[in-house]
């Protein structure tokens, strides 16, 4: 192993178990143990397995724009989750759309086989309402379901920055921060209306 800079507080009982620190990122790590390999894999399959993931990289940032640098790294990366996190509820959303409508044809059979049978005797006005009922909250889960797809194709649009009238092709003014410029660049504060009156 070549010489680490830094050690694992696991590393005493890594070695006590048989292993062999191995270098990763500047940090003796345990990589095989004194065991057969068969062993490790049921042993990882049938009772816990753990990682030491103390050997990742760290990253001292110093100076007059370490703050910002670590607010920029920080912003990213929710940015970044909040794009999976709607990009999950979005696919949510379609899957549970299509569960629902196999949910309403369910309820649609069972009620006409409910109908048929209440014409012949065998069933009761009750059991006619039960599964009229079965259908309208299928019928409700189905629009549920698509509502929240819509809103979550939103909200993934929002999270990428495309939430804008001209992505969503609304007939409507955009606004442009140079006209308002050039319509209030010579007022006082709160003397004239950007319309000049």
């Amino acid at each position: 192993m070549t010489a680490s800079w830094r050690f694992s507080t696991l590393a005493d009982r890594h070695r006590a178990l048989g292993s062999k620190l191995e270098d990763w990122s500047g940090m003796g790590t345990a990589w095989t143990y004194n065991k057969d390999a068969d062993e490790e894999y049921i042993a990882i399959r049938t009772k816990a397995g753990l990682m030491d993931v103390s050997g990742l990289k760290k990253v001292h940032i110093t100076g007059p724009h370490a703050a910002h640098l670590i607010d920029l790294a920080t912003t990213r990366d929710q940015a970044r989750a909040t794009v999976i996190q709607m990009w999950g509820e979005l696919e949510a959303a379609k899957a549970q759309i299509q569960a629902a409508q196999e949910q309403v044809k369910t309820a649609e059979v069972a009620l006409n086989g409910v109908g048929m049978e209440a014409r012949v005797g065998m069933r009761t006005t009750f059991d006619v309402l039960n599964a009229q009922q079965a259908l309208v909250n299928a019928q409700l889960t189905l629009v549920t379901a698509q509502h929240d797809r819509v809103v979550g194709s939103y909200n993934l649009l929002s999270a990428v920055g495309r939430l804008s009238p001209q992505t969503l092709g609304l007939p409507t003014a955009i606004y442009d921060p140079r006209v308002h410029y050039q319509q209030v660049r010579d007022s006082w504060g709160g003397v004239r209306t950007p319309d000049g009156r």
